[in-house]
Protein backbone atom coordinates (compact mmCIF):
# COMPACT_ATOMS: atom_id res chain seq x y z
CA UNK A 1 0.00 0.00 0.00
CA UNK A 2 1.24 3.52 -0.73
CA UNK A 3 1.35 6.81 1.12
CA UNK A 4 -1.47 8.93 2.42
CA UNK A 5 -4.03 7.51 -0.03
CA UNK A 6 -3.56 4.05 1.45
CA UNK A 7 -3.66 5.45 4.98
CA UNK A 8 -6.90 7.29 4.23
CA UNK A 9 -8.37 4.20 2.59
CA UNK A 10 -7.64 2.03 5.62
CA UNK A 11 -9.07 4.72 7.90
CA UNK A 12 -12.31 4.78 5.87
CA UNK A 13 -12.57 0.99 5.94
CA UNK A 14 -12.09 0.92 9.72
CA UNK A 15 -14.71 3.66 10.05
CA UNK A 16 -17.10 1.62 7.92
CA UNK A 17 -16.53 -1.52 10.03
CA UNK A 18 -17.00 0.50 13.22
CA UNK A 19 -20.27 1.90 11.87
CA UNK A 20 -21.57 -1.57 11.02
CA UNK A 21 -20.54 -2.83 14.45
CA UNK A 22 -22.23 0.02 16.32
CA UNK A 23 -25.42 -0.41 14.29
CA UNK A 24 -25.31 -4.14 14.97
CA UNK A 25 -25.01 -3.66 18.73
CA UNK A 26 -27.72 -0.99 18.72
CA UNK A 27 -30.09 -3.41 16.98
CA UNK A 28 -29.47 -6.20 19.50
CA UNK A 29 -32.56 -7.19 21.44
CA UNK A 30 -32.77 -6.61 25.18
CA UNK A 31 -31.51 -9.60 27.07
CA UNK A 32 -29.06 -10.46 24.27
CA UNK A 33 -25.32 -10.52 25.01
CA UNK A 34 -24.12 -6.94 25.34
CA UNK A 35 -20.86 -7.63 23.45
CA UNK A 36 -18.94 -7.26 26.70
CA UNK A 37 -20.35 -3.82 27.50
CA UNK A 38 -22.59 -3.15 30.50
CA UNK A 39 -26.31 -2.83 29.70
CA UNK A 40 -26.42 0.84 30.74
CA UNK A 41 -23.60 1.77 28.38
CA UNK A 42 -25.19 -0.25 25.59
CA UNK A 43 -28.43 1.66 26.19
CA UNK A 44 -26.55 4.96 25.92
CA UNK A 45 -25.14 3.81 22.60
CA UNK A 46 -28.62 2.90 21.38
CA UNK A 47 -29.85 6.37 22.24
CA UNK A 48 -27.23 8.19 20.16
CA UNK A 49 -28.59 10.01 17.13
CA UNK A 50 -27.33 8.52 13.82
CA UNK A 51 -25.00 11.45 13.14
CA UNK A 52 -23.51 11.03 16.64
CA UNK A 53 -23.00 7.32 16.08
CA UNK A 54 -21.19 8.21 12.84
CA UNK A 55 -18.90 10.56 14.81
CA UNK A 56 -18.09 7.77 17.21
CA UNK A 57 -17.33 5.36 14.35
CA UNK A 58 -14.87 7.81 12.77
CA UNK A 59 -12.06 6.36 14.84
CA UNK A 60 -8.45 5.44 13.93
CA UNK A 61 -8.79 1.95 15.41
CA UNK A 62 -11.43 -0.78 15.52
CA UNK A 63 -13.95 -0.24 18.31
CA UNK A 64 -14.41 -4.01 18.50
CA UNK A 65 -12.12 -6.96 19.00
CA UNK A 66 -12.10 -10.62 18.01
CA UNK A 67 -9.37 -11.75 20.35
CA UNK A 68 -10.97 -15.11 21.14
CA UNK A 69 -10.82 -15.91 17.45
CA UNK A 70 -7.30 -14.76 16.70
CA UNK A 71 -5.97 -16.38 19.86
CA UNK A 72 -7.15 -19.74 18.50
CA UNK A 73 -4.78 -22.65 18.82
CA UNK A 74 -3.91 -23.30 15.20
CA UNK A 75 -2.54 -26.73 16.09
CA UNK A 76 -5.86 -28.03 17.42
CA UNK A 77 -8.84 -26.30 15.81
CA UNK A 78 -11.37 -29.08 16.61
CA UNK A 79 -10.64 -28.66 20.32
CA UNK A 80 -10.95 -24.91 19.99
CA UNK A 81 -14.30 -25.13 18.25
CA UNK A 82 -15.59 -27.55 20.85
CA UNK A 83 -14.73 -25.05 23.60
CA UNK A 84 -16.20 -22.13 21.67
CA UNK A 85 -19.47 -23.96 21.06
CA UNK A 86 -20.00 -24.31 24.80
CA UNK A 87 -21.34 -20.73 24.65
CA UNK A 88 -24.58 -19.40 23.11
CA UNK A 89 -24.91 -19.43 19.34
CA UNK A 90 -24.68 -16.02 17.67
CA UNK A 91 -27.37 -14.37 15.57
CA UNK A 92 -26.89 -14.50 11.79
CA UNK A 93 -26.09 -10.77 11.67
CA UNK A 94 -23.33 -11.26 14.24
CA UNK A 95 -21.92 -14.21 12.30
CA UNK A 96 -21.85 -12.19 9.07
CA UNK A 97 -20.14 -9.21 10.67
CA UNK A 98 -17.62 -11.35 12.55
CA UNK A 99 -16.67 -13.19 9.38
CA UNK A 100 -16.40 -9.92 7.44
CA UNK A 101 -14.14 -8.44 10.12
CA UNK A 102 -11.95 -11.56 10.30
CA UNK A 103 -11.51 -11.64 6.54
CA UNK A 104 -10.64 -7.93 6.46
CA UNK A 105 -8.13 -8.39 9.28
CA UNK A 106 -6.53 -11.28 7.42
CA UNK A 107 -6.37 -9.26 4.20
CA UNK A 108 -4.82 -6.28 5.99
CA UNK A 109 -2.23 -8.51 7.65
CA UNK A 110 -1.14 -9.64 4.17
CA UNK A 111 -1.12 -6.15 2.68
CA UNK A 112 0.05 -3.98 5.58
CA UNK A 113 1.02 -5.86 8.77
CA UNK A 114 1.84 -2.68 10.69
CA UNK A 115 -1.56 -1.20 9.94
CA UNK A 116 -3.22 -4.45 11.07
CA UNK A 117 -1.19 -4.26 14.25
CA UNK A 118 -2.17 -0.66 14.99
CA UNK A 119 -5.78 -0.63 13.80
CA UNK A 120 -6.80 -3.95 15.35
CA UNK A 121 -4.29 -4.35 18.16
CA UNK A 122 -2.99 -7.62 16.70
CA UNK A 123 0.23 -9.03 18.08
CA UNK A 124 2.77 -10.75 15.83
CA UNK A 125 1.51 -14.16 16.94
CA UNK A 126 -2.12 -13.23 16.29
CA UNK A 127 -1.25 -11.91 12.83
CA UNK A 128 0.58 -15.13 12.02
CA UNK A 129 -2.39 -17.23 13.12
CA UNK A 130 -4.70 -15.25 10.86
CA UNK A 131 -2.39 -15.86 7.92
CA UNK A 132 -2.14 -19.58 8.66
CA UNK A 133 -5.85 -20.12 9.17
CA UNK A 134 -7.88 -21.11 6.08
CA UNK A 135 -11.01 -19.15 5.19
CA UNK A 136 -13.12 -22.12 6.24
CA UNK A 137 -11.57 -21.85 9.69
CA UNK A 138 -12.55 -18.20 9.93
CA UNK A 139 -16.12 -19.09 9.01
CA UNK A 140 -16.23 -21.82 11.65
CA UNK A 141 -15.04 -19.44 14.37
CA UNK A 142 -17.46 -16.69 13.31
CA UNK A 143 -20.36 -19.12 13.66
CA UNK A 144 -19.15 -20.78 16.85
CA UNK A 145 -20.56 -18.56 19.60
CA UNK A 146 -21.90 -15.10 20.27
CA UNK A 147 -19.18 -13.73 22.55
CA UNK A 148 -16.35 -13.95 20.03
CA UNK A 149 -17.24 -10.37 19.03
CA UNK A 150 -16.79 -7.75 21.77
CA UNK A 151 -16.27 -4.06 22.31
CA UNK A 152 -12.61 -3.11 22.60
CA UNK A 153 -11.76 -2.12 26.19
CA UNK A 154 -15.15 -3.54 27.22
CA UNK A 155 -14.03 -3.82 30.83
CA UNK A 156 -13.01 -0.17 31.00
CA UNK A 157 -16.34 1.47 31.70
CA UNK A 158 -14.89 4.95 32.21
CA UNK A 159 -13.33 4.91 28.76
CA UNK A 160 -16.68 4.10 27.13
CA UNK A 161 -18.62 6.50 29.36
CA UNK A 162 -16.34 9.34 28.27
CA UNK A 163 -16.29 8.30 24.61
CA UNK A 164 -20.06 8.00 24.30
CA UNK A 165 -20.54 11.27 26.18
CA UNK A 166 -18.17 13.11 23.85
CA UNK A 167 -19.83 11.58 20.78
CA UNK A 168 -23.17 12.84 22.08
CA UNK A 169 -22.22 16.30 23.32
CA UNK A 170 -18.51 16.99 22.90
CA UNK A 171 -16.74 19.00 20.25
CA UNK A 172 -15.03 17.34 17.30
CA UNK A 173 -11.67 18.23 18.84
CA UNK A 174 -12.57 16.63 22.17
CA UNK A 175 -13.79 13.46 20.49
CA UNK A 176 -10.68 13.29 18.32
CA UNK A 177 -8.52 13.57 21.45
CA UNK A 178 -10.48 10.71 23.05
CA UNK A 179 -10.00 8.60 19.92
CA UNK A 180 -6.25 9.26 20.04
CA UNK A 181 -6.20 8.35 23.73
CA UNK A 182 -7.83 5.06 22.79
CA UNK A 183 -5.21 4.49 20.10
CA UNK A 184 -2.52 5.01 22.73
CA UNK A 185 -4.19 2.29 24.80
CA UNK A 186 -4.04 -0.05 21.83
CA UNK A 187 -0.32 0.66 21.37
CA UNK A 188 0.39 0.27 25.08
CA UNK A 189 -1.42 -3.07 25.10
CA UNK A 190 0.64 -4.23 22.13
CA UNK A 191 3.91 -3.21 23.77
CA UNK A 192 3.02 -5.07 26.96
CA UNK A 193 1.85 -8.17 25.10
CA UNK A 194 4.38 -8.23 22.28
CA UNK A 195 7.59 -6.17 22.69
CA UNK A 196 8.98 -7.15 19.30
CA UNK A 197 8.84 -4.43 16.55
Amino acid sequence: MRGSEDHDGIRREIEDLNGHFLNLTAAATFGAPAFGLTPDLLDRLRNLAPERTARLANCPFALFELSTAVNAEKTNPPGLLHRLREGPEPADSVVRFTLLALIYQRQLVHINPRAACLRFGLTFEQRQRLIDMPLSGLADIAAARSDVLKFRFAGQGRFWTDLIGLAAEGTARQLSAAHLSGLQRVVTGLILADPRP
